[in-house]
């Protein structure tokens, strides 16, 4: 797609709000493509929110945990992850996380130059160990024939598949919808976006990536509950629901250090503690106790029998 710059000229632009129906964002994560979508509206506390759900298409990992983005694990069943508002007088947008009543900040574009980035849903301060981000310039970018105002970081972690962060209006950052803004980690693959697409339209689109949404035609293989561990951020326990074909669960900080490793972990009780009922639809559950961690990103490797590894982060309060 051709990309027009231009210096931002904030007297003459037009505030870009989220879209509120007929929207898509596909995005990497990790071993994982997230394919996100807008599935209605739900009112909460008397504030219209507008539906995401999301299917994830997972990669396979090798033993070093690196992706093979060619060798496709699983594709996941659609499910409902949250809500978002916007707050278009004041140039906002909230998230409400799933069986939570209230919303948090998700994206800020009154960003001015020089501003640090401040903590919102998808960014927290304690956990990004390489120095604060600040805006070093904003301009503007041509999508579609509509002008984004584009605020672009210094201090961002570079990688293959990563560049310097970037927020662009009514879209979101170049990185990930609902992910981390920014992560200096050591796995392989973080979060980049690959597409957005309005109305049907493609609007931002990553040369490197797809725009093709999974459809129930993908759906080869479903494991419902592989990436259904909850609560996320947590205090301490971490439910993972019962799904046969886990050989073992690891549990790595953000260096890369493992802290924890259960076997045998979907067919009897082990140091994890006994399976026990969920409270939230009475399916079967084991979990795992952070509470000794400090507050941080750690990692979750979920290992099947059938050889393939799925990694997931998990937030500890």
């Amino acid at each position: 797609m051709l990309v027009l710059l231009s210096i931002y000229d904030m007297s003459a632009q037009a505030y870009v709000p989220f879209p509120t129906s007929n929207a898509s964002w596909i995005e990497l994560e990790f071993c994982q493509e997230n394919h996100y979508e807008i599935t209605g509206d739900t009112t909460v506390n008397g504030k219209i929110y507008h539906k995401l759900s999301v299917r994830v298409k997972f990669f396979n990992q090798t033993a070093n945990g690196t992706c093979q983005l060619n060798s496709v694990g699983l594709i996941t069943q659609p499910s409902y992850v949250g809500a978002f508002r916007n707050d278009s007088v004041n140039k906002l947008v909230y998230y409400l996380p799933m069986n939570q009543s209230l919303d948090t900040l998700l994206h800020n574009f009154n960003y001015t130059l020089g501003d640090t980035l401040k903590n919102t849903y998808k960014f927290f301060d304690p956990f990004y160990f390489n120095g604060p981000l600040t805006v070093s310039s904003i301009d503007s970018v041509q999508l579609a024939s509509r002008t984004h105002k584009r605020i672009n970081f210094s201090g961002s972690c570079n990688s293959v598949f990563r560049d310097t962060l970037r927020l662009i209006e009514g879209i979101g950052s170049n990185h990930s919808l609902l992910g981390d803004y920014i992560l200096c980690n050591p796995f392989i693959n973080a979060s980049r976006l690959y597409c957005y697409k309005n109305q049907g339209q493609i609007i931002y689109f990553d040369s490197v990536g797809t725009c093709n949404l999974i459809s129930s035609l993908d759906n080869k293989v479903l494991i419902k509950a592989a990436i259904s561990f909850y609560p996320n951020p947590t205090k301490g326990i971490v439910n993972i629901p019962y799904v046969a074909g886990f050989q073992k669960v690891e549990v790595y900080n953000i260096a890369g250090k493992l802290l924890q490793n259960f076997v045998d972990f979907d067919s009897s009780p082990n140091e994890v503690g006994q399976a026990a009922q969920s409270d939230k639809s009475n399916e079967k559950v084991n979990k795992i106790n952070l509470s000794n961690y400090e507050a941080g990103i750690y990692f979750l490797k979920l290992i099947m029998k059938n050889g393939e590894v799925f990694t997931k982060k998990v937030v500890k309060q």
